[in-house]
């Protein structure tokens, strides 16, 4: 009786692994795909810093007293942030490579520009409407300053 117990048995259990079988051939469970791909990332719009014009221009003005050890370091909190800012065109200039290129005037007293402001290459339309002398709103990404050059924008739109 024990051998017909476990004859049984076993095929009981046989029978159960074939009908696992078939349910996953059925219904196959859900797995993760071999290969993964990276899951969408949400694209923020870009941040506007609050930092001013007034800020900066008190650091790197002609006449501020701030040596360029104090300005080096005051530029670590302003490399890399985007700025929205309102100044005067002094040029407007494309590059040999195609490069665009705005020059801003921020304070009345500067002979040529403030900043040097590279745009993006999707701003040609806008680059070709202004004039020296126009007031001009645009945006772009603090990159360098320099003692006598103007300080430098990246990644510049025209507003």
């Amino acid at each position: 009786m024990n051998r017909k117990i476990i004859i049984i048995g076993g095929c009981v259990i046989g029978v159960l692994v074939v009908v696992a079988a078939i349910m996953d051939y059925i219904n196959p469970p859900k797995r993760p795909p071999l290969v993964t791909e990276p899951a969408p990332v949400a694209v923020a719009p870009e941040t506007i810093s609050s930092i001013t014009w007034q800020q900066v221009d008190l650091i790197y003005n002609l006449k501020s007293s701030s040596t360029d050890m104090q300005k080096e370091n005051a530029w670590k909190g302003f490399k890399g942030k985007r700025v929205r800012w309102s100044g005067t065109v002094s040029e407007v200039s494309e590059g040999m490579l195609g490069g665009l290129s705005l020059q801003v005037k921020m304070n009345p007293d500067t002979l040529t520009s403030d900043l040097l402001i590279t745009l993006k290459k999707t701003e040609k339309q806008n680059a070709a409407r202004l004039s020296k002398g126009m007031s001009v709103n645009f945006s772009g990404v603090l990159n360098n300053w320099g003692t006598i050059m103007p300080i430098t924008l990246d990644d510049g739109q025209i507003y």
